[in-house]
């Protein structure tokens, strides 16, 4: 058996010891005592994995056919899909009930609270409302109650909910293509199809629709892609979409900074070239631009919002009783299931090639872990970071035969009709 076959037999092989794990319920598969995914036992789930095979059929179709957009597309069906197949409730009523639980997204709560009080200057008043909004949003920029406040406002409150969801799974489709684009600039067309079709097979992407989070790979690819434009080809322009992609970002999520990890790895081979530094002065300088005219045109404190972010988290943490040294091994774990536990064996071999590169995106997670920076259920909040875990991947699986390929991407699918009949996500 040659190379390849023996890596993609592994690659199989630990999704489906993760899915018989799951599957017989094992102790802590489910996460560690402080937080646990819901156990439960659903006896329809070869009709749970036809409609979940139907719904990742475009992506499979379009990774044979190398097309980007069915590849996106079964982001879509598979989301729909699952919502439409949740247990105890499902379609228009789960969608309505998630939008107004403020312990799922509380974003929906304070934008309603905002459009209702008609004319409020809530970008200006922004640090008050961090502190009396709910869950979530305590400890985020502006952007995602911006969304939702936009949305509500188009659509009004009664039909928000679906206008959300369906925005929600347009974005989450946006994350694949520019997960494409930014993995095909850095590593050629094979492996950005290959990390897209990852991204859009991980289980995360599909269990935790209507929260936000399946979104945010746009953000982390975006800088990913045009920073490596930026140093391959000297380009200002690069840096000048870079800073601004980055202003977005920070108006974003403040987790989504980890991705300056990899970004750093990304310049080490760069730092002997002076150009280098005026590229990143060109990107701070446009980010920070960006910052300051968007707090004289609305009165929003971006340091100021942030610092208050800070303070909310530091308060609520202790809360959520997660000791840190424990969180270590366990946000690993539920980073590794997010991902559907396949993609980690292609991933560790793909270190070997562009190495400050792969090293840098293969131990993001890792370091990220080690320092406790984001201890939450990560197969959830890391989302965002499923794009530089999959460029080691696809560089490795890029060597693989077609069928090898295939095979790794059934072997997510296997993982995430265990998770979606053995474990409750979302109620």
């Amino acid at each position: 058996m040659r190379g390849s076959a023996q890596r993609a037999l592994l690659t199989g092989l630990a999704a489906l010891v993760f899915a018989a794990l799951v599957v017989a319920h094992v102790p802590h598969v489910n996460g560690p005592d402080y937080w646990e995914w819901t156990w439960q036992r659903r006896s329809d789930v070869v009709i749970v994995a036809i409609f979940f095979l139907l719904a990742a059929g475009p992506a499979l179709i379009g990774y044979a056919s190398r097309k980007i957009v069915l590849i996106a597309l079964s982001v879509i069906a598979l989301q729909f899909t699952a919502n439409e197949v949740q247990t105890p409730i499902r379609s228009l009523t789960r969608i309505d009930k998630v939008a107004h639980n403020q312990l799922t997204t509380s974003y929906f709560t304070v934008a309603e609270s905002i459009v209702k009080a008609n004319g409020i200057d809530w970008l200006g008043q922004y640090d008050q409302l961090l502190r009396l909004a709910p869950q979530h949003a305590t400890t985020k920029p502006p952007g995602p109650v911006a969304f939702y406040v936009l949305l509500i406002r188009a659509a009004g409150p009664k039909h928000a909910p679906l206008v959300i969801a369906i925005a929600i799974a347009l974005l989450s489709a946006c994350g694949v293509v520019v997960t494409w684009w930014a993995v095909k600039t850095i590593a050629g067309e094979d492996a950005g199809l290959i990390a897209a079709t990852l991204l859009a097979l991980s289980p995360s992407m599909t269990l935790f629709f209507l929260y936000l989070d399946p979104v945010y790979p746009i953000f982390a690819s975006a800088m990913l892609g045009t920073w490596y434009l930026a140093l391959e080809r000297d380009s200002r322009r690069a840096a000048v979409a870079f800073g601004l992609i980055l202003f977005v970002t920070t108006m974003t999520g403040y987790t989504l900074l980890v991705v300056g990890l990899v970004l750093g790895g990304m310049t080490l081979p760069f730092l002997k070239r002076r150009s280098t530094y005026a590229l990143a002065a060109i990107a701070i300088a446009v980010a920070i631009a960006c910052h300051a005219l968007f707090a004289v045109a609305t009165g929003f404190n971006p340091i100021s919002a942030f610092r208050t972010a800070l303070a909310m988290q530091a308060y609520q943490l202790p809360l959520l009783h997660r000791p840190w040294l424990k969180t270590i091994p366990f946000d690993i774990l539920d980073f590794f299931l997010g991902i559907g536990w396949a993609p980690l064996v292609p991933a560790t071999f793909g270190l070997k090639q562009r190495r400050s590169l792969t090293i840098a995106c293969f131990a993001t997670p890792f370091i990220v872990a080690l320092t406790g920076l984001i201890q939450a259920e990560t197969a959830r909040v890391w989302i965002f970071m499923m794009p530089l875990f999959f460029v080691p991947a696809a560089l490795e699986m890029e060597k693989w035969a077609p069928r090898e390929r295939f095979a790794a991407f059934a072997a997510q699918l296997v993982v995430l009709v265990a998770l979606y009949a053995n474990m409750q996500f979302m109620k």
